[in-house]
Protein backbone atom coordinates (compact mmCIF):
# COMPACT_ATOMS: atom_id res chain seq x y z
CA UNK A 1 0.00 0.00 0.00
CA UNK A 2 1.05 3.65 -0.95
CA UNK A 3 -1.14 5.58 1.28
CA UNK A 4 -0.96 7.40 4.31
CA UNK A 5 -2.98 5.02 7.07
CA UNK A 6 -2.05 5.33 10.16
CA UNK A 7 -0.60 3.02 11.85
CA UNK A 8 -3.33 2.02 14.55
CA UNK A 9 -5.74 1.44 10.93
CA UNK A 10 -2.74 -0.78 9.92
CA UNK A 11 -2.80 -2.47 13.26
CA UNK A 12 -6.41 -3.39 12.71
CA UNK A 13 -5.42 -4.85 9.37
CA UNK A 14 -3.09 -7.05 10.34
CA UNK A 15 -5.44 -8.23 12.76
CA UNK A 16 -8.06 -9.10 10.90
CA UNK A 17 -5.60 -10.74 8.72
CA UNK A 18 -5.19 -13.30 11.11
CA UNK A 19 -2.93 -16.45 10.11
CA UNK A 20 -3.12 -15.84 6.82
CA UNK A 21 -0.83 -12.89 7.32
CA UNK A 22 2.43 -13.60 5.78
CA UNK A 23 4.37 -10.10 4.48
CA UNK A 24 2.89 -6.50 4.81
CA UNK A 25 4.93 -4.05 2.65
CA UNK A 26 3.62 -0.31 3.01
CA UNK A 27 5.36 2.93 2.43
CA UNK A 28 3.80 4.71 6.08
CA UNK A 29 3.45 8.15 5.90
CA UNK A 30 4.62 9.59 8.95
CA UNK A 31 2.54 11.41 11.51
CA UNK A 32 4.73 13.91 12.58
CA UNK A 33 5.28 15.50 9.52
CA UNK A 34 2.17 15.04 7.63
CA UNK A 35 3.47 13.55 4.46
CA UNK A 36 4.20 9.92 2.17
CA UNK A 37 7.83 9.85 1.43
CA UNK A 38 8.13 13.37 3.16
CA UNK A 39 9.16 12.85 6.22
CA UNK A 40 12.48 15.28 6.39
CA UNK A 41 10.53 17.57 8.95
CA UNK A 42 10.19 15.19 11.66
CA UNK A 43 13.01 14.09 13.44
CA UNK A 44 11.69 10.99 14.28
CA UNK A 45 11.77 9.50 10.57
CA UNK A 46 14.33 7.01 9.65
CA UNK A 47 15.30 6.80 6.28
CA UNK A 48 16.21 4.18 4.05
CA UNK A 49 16.46 4.53 0.02
CA UNK A 50 13.37 6.46 -0.90
CA UNK A 51 11.36 5.50 2.18
CA UNK A 52 10.08 7.36 5.31
CA UNK A 53 8.67 5.76 8.38
CA UNK A 54 8.60 7.40 11.96
CA UNK A 55 10.78 6.08 14.24
CA UNK A 56 7.36 6.44 17.02
CA UNK A 57 5.51 4.18 14.82
CA UNK A 58 7.69 1.33 14.59
CA UNK A 59 8.37 1.68 18.10
CA UNK A 60 4.46 1.54 18.68
CA UNK A 61 4.35 -1.52 16.70
CA UNK A 62 6.94 -3.42 18.02
CA UNK A 63 5.15 -2.61 21.46
CA UNK A 64 2.27 -4.20 19.94
CA UNK A 65 2.96 -7.18 18.39
CA UNK A 66 5.92 -8.42 20.06
CA UNK A 67 5.02 -12.17 18.69
CA UNK A 68 3.78 -11.29 15.46
CA UNK A 69 5.97 -9.09 14.28
CA UNK A 70 9.40 -8.92 13.17
CA UNK A 71 11.66 -6.45 11.75
CA UNK A 72 14.08 -8.61 9.14
CA UNK A 73 17.79 -7.59 8.71
CA UNK A 74 18.94 -5.97 5.65
CA UNK A 75 15.31 -4.94 4.77
CA UNK A 76 13.83 -1.65 4.67
CA UNK A 77 12.03 -0.83 8.36
CA UNK A 78 8.56 -0.54 6.39
CA UNK A 79 8.48 -4.16 5.79
CA UNK A 80 7.56 -6.32 8.21
CA UNK A 81 6.82 -10.58 8.52
CA UNK A 82 6.17 -13.18 10.84
CA UNK A 83 8.65 -14.83 12.72
CA UNK A 84 9.96 -17.84 10.62
CA UNK A 85 11.70 -19.53 13.09
CA UNK A 86 15.26 -20.35 14.08
CA UNK A 87 16.29 -21.66 10.59
CA UNK A 88 15.24 -17.98 9.22
CA UNK A 89 17.12 -15.89 12.16
CA UNK A 90 19.99 -17.54 11.86
CA UNK A 91 21.26 -16.81 8.27
CA UNK A 92 24.16 -14.75 7.50
CA UNK A 93 23.36 -11.52 6.02
CA UNK A 94 24.95 -10.78 2.47
CA UNK A 95 28.79 -10.00 2.26
CA UNK A 96 28.96 -5.71 2.10
CA UNK A 97 29.46 -4.58 -1.10
CA UNK A 98 27.96 -7.96 -2.62
CA UNK A 99 24.94 -7.61 -5.05
CA UNK A 100 22.76 -10.16 -5.05
CA UNK A 101 21.84 -11.28 -9.02
CA UNK A 102 18.00 -11.07 -10.41
CA UNK A 103 16.45 -14.21 -10.80
CA UNK A 104 14.80 -13.99 -14.25
CA UNK A 105 11.16 -13.52 -14.18
CA UNK A 106 9.10 -16.80 -14.99
CA UNK A 107 5.48 -18.20 -14.96
CA UNK A 108 2.64 -15.64 -14.77
CA UNK A 109 5.22 -12.73 -14.55
CA UNK A 110 6.98 -14.17 -17.54
CA UNK A 111 4.01 -14.48 -20.24
CA UNK A 112 2.72 -11.55 -19.46
CA UNK A 113 6.27 -9.48 -19.89
CA UNK A 114 6.07 -11.61 -23.47
CA UNK A 115 3.04 -10.34 -24.05
CA UNK A 116 3.20 -6.58 -23.50
CA UNK A 117 6.52 -6.72 -25.38
CA UNK A 118 4.83 -8.06 -28.37
CA UNK A 119 2.13 -5.97 -28.16
CA UNK A 120 4.85 -2.81 -27.86
CA UNK A 121 6.41 -4.04 -31.59
CA UNK A 122 3.20 -5.20 -33.08
CA UNK A 123 0.59 -2.85 -31.89
CA UNK A 124 2.26 0.26 -30.97
CA UNK A 125 5.05 -0.83 -33.95
CA UNK A 126 8.07 0.60 -31.34
CA UNK A 127 10.45 -2.58 -32.00
CA UNK A 128 13.45 0.65 -30.28
CA UNK A 129 14.39 -0.59 -27.03
CA UNK A 130 14.94 1.36 -23.91
CA UNK A 131 17.86 1.78 -21.41
CA UNK A 132 18.11 1.22 -17.89
CA UNK A 133 21.43 0.57 -15.78
CA UNK A 134 23.11 1.09 -18.95
CA UNK A 135 21.54 -1.84 -20.83
CA UNK A 136 18.96 -1.62 -23.91
CA UNK A 137 15.24 -3.65 -22.74
CA UNK A 138 13.00 -4.74 -25.03
CA UNK A 139 10.02 -4.26 -22.45
CA UNK A 140 11.09 -0.67 -22.44
CA UNK A 141 9.84 2.29 -24.33
CA UNK A 142 12.52 4.66 -25.52
CA UNK A 143 11.79 7.37 -22.50
CA UNK A 144 10.89 9.96 -24.89
CA UNK A 145 8.41 8.18 -27.01
CA UNK A 146 6.79 6.90 -23.52
CA UNK A 147 3.10 8.06 -24.44
CA UNK A 148 3.24 5.18 -26.99
CA UNK A 149 2.73 3.15 -24.23
CA UNK A 150 -1.02 4.62 -24.10
CA UNK A 151 -4.00 3.36 -26.45
CA UNK A 152 -4.01 5.92 -29.58
CA UNK A 153 -7.26 6.42 -29.45
CA UNK A 154 -7.59 8.41 -25.94
CA UNK A 155 -4.05 9.41 -26.42
CA UNK A 156 -4.19 13.11 -26.74
CA UNK A 157 -7.06 13.63 -24.00
CA UNK A 158 -3.95 11.58 -21.44
CA UNK A 159 -1.88 14.27 -22.81
CA UNK A 160 -4.20 17.11 -22.51
CA UNK A 161 -5.17 15.88 -18.86
CA UNK A 162 -1.49 14.94 -17.95
CA UNK A 163 -0.87 18.93 -19.34
CA UNK A 164 -3.82 20.68 -17.27
CA UNK A 165 -3.33 19.04 -14.29
CA UNK A 166 0.41 18.74 -13.91
CA UNK A 167 1.00 15.44 -13.11
CA UNK A 168 4.19 13.58 -12.39
CA UNK A 169 5.25 10.77 -14.54
CA UNK A 170 6.79 7.71 -12.62
CA UNK A 171 10.03 6.94 -13.19
CA UNK A 172 9.45 3.65 -15.34
CA UNK A 173 6.31 5.45 -17.44
CA UNK A 174 7.64 3.68 -20.29
CA UNK A 175 7.79 0.30 -19.24
CA UNK A 176 5.13 -1.92 -20.91
CA UNK A 177 3.98 -3.23 -17.69
CA UNK A 178 3.77 0.32 -15.94
CA UNK A 179 1.05 0.70 -13.42
CA UNK A 180 0.15 4.36 -14.24
CA UNK A 181 0.17 3.92 -18.13
CA UNK A 182 -2.48 1.05 -16.84
CA UNK A 183 -4.57 3.43 -15.27
CA UNK A 184 -3.88 6.08 -17.46
CA UNK A 185 -6.09 3.48 -20.96
CA UNK A 186 -8.32 2.46 -18.37
CA UNK A 187 -9.85 5.74 -17.75
CA UNK A 188 -8.64 7.62 -21.15
CA UNK A 189 -12.19 7.17 -22.45
CA UNK A 190 -13.91 9.16 -19.83
CA UNK A 191 -11.91 11.80 -19.10
CA UNK A 192 -13.27 14.43 -21.45
CA UNK A 193 -16.73 12.38 -21.78
CA UNK A 194 -17.76 10.91 -18.15
CA UNK A 195 -20.82 9.82 -18.52
CA UNK A 196 -19.88 7.57 -20.83
CA UNK A 197 -18.75 5.43 -17.37
CA UNK A 198 -22.04 5.87 -15.35
CA UNK A 199 -23.41 2.04 -16.89
CA UNK A 200 -20.17 0.34 -16.28
CA UNK A 201 -20.71 2.00 -12.75
CA UNK A 202 -23.99 0.98 -12.44
CA UNK A 203 -23.04 -2.43 -13.31
CA UNK A 204 -20.25 -2.56 -10.59
CA UNK A 205 -22.41 -0.60 -7.16
CA UNK A 206 -24.33 -2.29 -5.19
CA UNK A 207 -28.07 -2.67 -6.61
CA UNK A 208 -29.29 -0.01 -3.81
CA UNK A 209 -26.89 2.02 -4.49
CA UNK A 210 -26.92 1.49 -8.54
CA UNK A 211 -30.75 2.51 -8.54
CA UNK A 212 -29.80 5.89 -7.02
CA UNK A 213 -26.69 6.76 -9.61
CA UNK A 214 -28.10 9.63 -11.99
CA UNK A 215 -24.49 9.77 -14.13
CA UNK A 216 -21.02 9.90 -13.51
CA UNK A 217 -20.02 13.90 -13.99
CA UNK A 218 -16.30 13.80 -13.41
CA UNK A 219 -12.95 11.60 -14.14
CA UNK A 220 -9.58 12.43 -12.79
CA UNK A 221 -6.43 10.82 -12.86
CA UNK A 222 -3.72 10.89 -10.14
CA UNK A 223 -6.53 12.71 -7.64
CA UNK A 224 -4.48 13.97 -4.44
CA UNK A 225 -7.73 15.07 -2.99
CA UNK A 226 -7.15 18.91 -4.07
CA UNK A 227 -4.41 21.34 -2.53
CA UNK A 228 -2.51 20.86 -0.30
CA UNK A 229 -3.61 17.23 -1.27
CA UNK A 230 -4.77 14.76 1.50
CA UNK A 231 -2.74 17.39 4.43
CA UNK A 232 0.88 16.51 2.92
CA UNK A 233 3.46 19.61 2.39
CA UNK A 234 2.95 21.54 -0.72
CA UNK A 235 6.19 20.21 -2.40
CA UNK A 236 5.02 17.27 -4.16
CA UNK A 237 2.19 17.21 -7.01
CA UNK A 238 0.10 14.81 -8.23
CA UNK A 239 1.36 11.31 -8.98
CA UNK A 240 5.22 12.78 -7.58
CA UNK A 241 5.87 12.88 -3.58
CA UNK A 242 2.32 12.95 -3.01
CA UNK A 243 -0.82 10.29 -2.17
CA UNK A 244 -2.55 10.49 -5.49
CA UNK A 245 -5.70 8.43 -6.04
CA UNK A 246 -5.05 6.12 -9.36
CA UNK A 247 -8.08 7.21 -10.87
CA UNK A 248 -11.23 9.13 -8.81
CA UNK A 249 -14.99 9.13 -10.13
CA UNK A 250 -17.77 11.54 -9.27
CA UNK A 251 -21.27 10.76 -9.61
CA UNK A 252 -24.65 12.93 -9.12
CA UNK A 253 -27.27 10.94 -7.29
CA UNK A 254 -31.26 10.87 -8.53
CA UNK A 255 -31.48 13.64 -5.77
CA UNK A 256 -28.80 15.92 -7.39
CA UNK A 257 -26.04 15.39 -4.82
CA UNK A 258 -22.61 14.83 -5.71
CA UNK A 259 -20.86 12.01 -4.58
Amino acid sequence: MSCPLSYSAIGTVVEGLGATFDTLDFIAACPNSGGTKTGDACPAVRRRGNRSVCGRGLADWQGRYPERLTKRANRSPARWEKPRGKASSTTAPPSPGRTASRKPKSGWAATMQQHQVRWKEDTARVVERGKHAGALRDFLFPRASWAENLLPDHRDAVLRHIEREDIGLHTFVHHVQSSQCFAFNLAAPFLEHPARLTGALRRLFPPAVAADLERVTRVELEYDGGDPGFGEPTNGRRGENRTSVDIAVWWQDRSGGDN
